[in-house]
């Protein structure tokens, strides 16, 4: 794990800059920002490794990606020098739902991960299992790309944790992960499952999540991003959440019926065509 004033090394020439701004699913409810092209790819990684790893976004959250520039951190007078600095000013930080996931009462003192997960657990959504998931997403060099500060009691802080030639994500390591295709017309886009009613996470009897589909929240995604599906969905949960319910469904045939293609509440080829051109 790199130190913070490493990192600060790395990633110097993006420090208060604007950013790229990611179109992504819940972590794009409010606008995120990554330091460049290649970290895009990174957020987008960042936000599956998330739904994979079974955790659902709070409908209302949003995630805060970049501090304001130059009141600096904590208020401070921004330092010409970066010392300082918040890892978000560089754009290669990311605080999910923040304000679900509270700052720890002794933060910034380090503690172990049974205090994370046992005396502070209601300050905080994740679970272990959660967090050894997303810290498992690989560089394709083999490397960790995500470094959580839960333990320092900053419980909703995800950072980069390489340098910006190492950024490529190795999408095998992303839990349920579903690599964003090359271009619109790639054939990876009609490589995608058929998605119907139905797919994604279901429950049985007893309400236990029994899988989570990360191609139903990425097609979830596109359609937020044509705006056929809202923060309060046709279900009225979550419109990015892995599940291809009632709501899911009625989305995704007002799209085909904007669109001219036949509807059937069916993502297929042609609805992918259209969805991701």
């Amino acid at each position: 794990m790199a130190s913070t004033a490493v990192k600060r090394g790395w990633w110097h020439m993006y420090r208060c800059t604007a950013g790229v701004k990611v179109q992504t699913g819940f972590f794009g409810r409010t606008p995120v920002f990554a330091a460049n092209d290649s970290v895009v790819e990174c957020v987008q990684a960042l936000e599956q490794a998330h739904l994979g790893a079974g955790y659902v976004p709070t409908v209302g959250g949003y995630t805060g990606s970049k501090r304001r520039c130059p009141a600096g951190i904590g208020g401070k007078t921004c330092e010409p020098s970066g010392k300082n600095c918040s890892l978000h000013n560089y754009c290669i930080a990311w605080d999910v739902e923040y304000n679900y996931n509270r700052l720890g009462p002794y933060y910034p003192k380090v503690h172990t991960k049974d205090d994370v997960f046992v005396r502070d657990a209601n300050l905080h959504k994740y679970t272990p299992q959660q967090v050894a998931l997303i810290e498992g997403v690989k560089n394709m060099d083999g490397e960790s790309l995500f470094r959580w500060l839960g333990w320092l009691g900053d419980y909703m802080h995800w950072e980069l944790d390489v340098p910006p030639e190492r950024t490529q994500v190795d999408w095998t390591t992303v839990p349920n992960g579903v690599a964003p295709p090359e271009k619109p017309d790639s054939e990876v886009v009609y490589m995608l499952p058929v998605l119907r009613k139905g797919d994604g996470l279901k429950s049985n009897a007893y309400g236990d999540r029994t899988y989570l589909n990360a191609a139903v929240a990425s097609l979830q995604a596109a359609l937020r991003s044509k705006n056929f599906i809202d923060e309060a969905s046709h279900d009225g949960t979550c419109g990015v959440d892995g599940r291809f319910w009632d709501g899911t469904e009625a989305a995704l045939k007002d799209f085909q019926r904007a669109n001219g293609l036949t509807v059937d509440g069916v993502a297929g080829k042609a609805t992918y065509a259209k969805l991701y051109a």
